[in-house]
């Protein structure tokens, strides 16, 4: 009976060799969604979390995507009041005055018109100024929200990864007390020695220790992945969430060359110093506008009316009008070379945001030669522990099959488990190891990859 229940107990092992999972693909949409009724239908729906889960529930509503957010609308709002200064302006005044002189009042109405013709240095050019802030402002935004998704997603893997081995803990730990209930029968009936007896019962407190550290560590991080997520997934002591991912080696490596021209296409750092030399070009002419003239349009109409008063023969009553409108011709002559040095700086500016993409450019090449190299050593590593994973898992069906018919001892069965169980550890670790260069790679491409290697968009 014994004997049966720990060949039970090793079956649960054998099965626990990775599956082939389809692969799910992380894409991330405008996040547009409320942030605390995604986490509230998170919570309620399901028992588990995905990756994308998460990476969507930790860049929806952050403090720092917030506040790019706000910076974003106030670039927004200066480009909109920028445009509004190419409008016509209008004004109307209105008086009224009593004295001594004009005992019956003295009225007076004017309103005036003028409009912007000619002005390098007027409002088109802050509305480019202003333009060029607002697509700065939805880049940092996106720039944000990658950063928080890396984030996540190393904090996931390294969550799952440490959930995955509390999981084979367990069945160690399982396997470690069947062994030692048999082997106290052993030992009961004279078969094994006090000293061997004894290191069985260790070999179990030990598992059960080494379960009790991972539990806890497992539970720290979901605690930071909650905090970072805000969807509860523990309540300190357990875990309330089950991680849910499902790790693929299905990986088609490109050249080199495609990841770095990926890279250079979509990394965010080399968008911004486009828009900042495109920013520090439209500065050096609204300097230089300054000193041109600049011409505007303007109109005025006045209307001033008396009322005549019969105890005052000498007042009488009078309305007067009058309008003129013309081209008004401003132009600054001398500045004291403020806009000449104003247009050099902004003329320099430019040059070094030309340098400073090309500085970029070339660290962006070397990371991404070294994230791929990298990516091929630990793609290799992975598939080897996967081979090696397999074939003690092979290894150890054959041993429990031959110890059913009685032709392999309990101590040689236990070898081959704890084999298997360190052929486990190794492989989650390699295969992490392996998502992680992979999820570096994709993030220094600009996100421009799917799970399977793949640019998306691609059939």
């Amino acid at each position: 009976m014994r004997k049966s229940l720990f060949l039970c107990a090793l079956s649960i092992i054998c099965c626990s060799s990775l599956k082939n999972e389809p692969v799910t693909i992380i894409t991330l949409s405008p996040l547009e969604a409320d942030s605390a009724l995604l986490v509230q239908q998170m919570e309620k729906e399901a028992q588990s979390l995905t990756l994308s889960q998460a990476i969507i529930a930790a860049t929806t509503e952050h403090p720092t995507i917030k506040a790019a957010k706000l910076t974003h609308e106030i670039a927004q709002l200066a480009e909109k009041s920028a445009w509004a200064g190419f409008l016509p302006t209008i004004g109307l005044t209105s008086s009224a005055v009593a004295s001594k002189a004009t005992p019956t009042g003295q009225f007076a109405t004017t309103l005036s018109a003028s409009q912007n013709l000619i002005n390098l240095a007027g409002p088109k050019t802050r509305a480019k100024q202003a333009g060029i802030d607002t697509k700065i402002a939805q880049t940092q935004i996106s720039a944000a929200q990658q950063e928080k998704r890396a984030a996540v997603e190393a904090l996931f893997l390294n969550t799952w990864l440490k959930q995955e081995e509390y999981a084979v803990l367990k069945k160690e730990l399982a396997f470690s007390q069947e062994n030692q209930k048999i082997n106290q029968e052993k030992y009961e009936a004279g078969l094994l020695s006090l000293p061997e007896y004894q290191k069985t019962i260790a070999d179990a407190c030990a598992t059960e220790m080494k379960c009790t550290i991972h539990n806890n560590q497992l539970i720290s991080l979901l605690a930071e992945l909650e905090e970072m997520t805000g969807i509860f997934l523990t309540d300190g002591s357990d875990a309330k969430m089950h991680l849910e991912w499902n790790p693929n080696l299905t990986f088609q490596l490109d050249s080199v060359d495609t990841y770095i021209s990926l890279a250079l296409k979509n990394r965010l750092e080399l968008e911004i110093h486009k828009l900042n030399y495109k920013r520090t070009r439209i500065d050096e002419r609204f300097a230089l506008g300054k000193t041109f003239p600049s011409l505007s349009a303007v109109g005025q109409y006045s209307y001033d009316y008396q009322p005549g008063n019969p105890d005052y023969r000498s007042y009488s009553s009078y309305t007067k009008t009058n309008f003129f409108g013309g081209l008004q011709l401003s132009w600054n002559l001398f500045d004291g070379t403020l806009s000449k040095i104003e247009a050099e700086t902004a003329r320099i500016k430019a040059l070094k945001s030309t340098t400073d993409k090309e500085i970029t450019q070339k660290k962006i090449e070397k990371e991404i030669k070294q994230l791929y190299n990298s990516l091929k050593v630990s793609h290799q590593q992975a598939a080897v522990s996967l081979a090696q994973l397999r074939a003690s898992t092979s290894t150890l069906q054959s041993s429990q099959d031959a110890c059913t018919v009685g032709s392999m001892t309990t101590t040689t069965l236990l070898g081959s488990a704890t084999h298997q169980l360190k052929a486990q550890f190794e492989h989650l670790t390699h295969l992490v190891q392996f998502q992680r260069q992979f999820f570096a790679l994709n993030a220094g491409c600009g996100y421009a990859l799917d799970l399977s290697g793949n640019t998306f968009g691609e059939k």
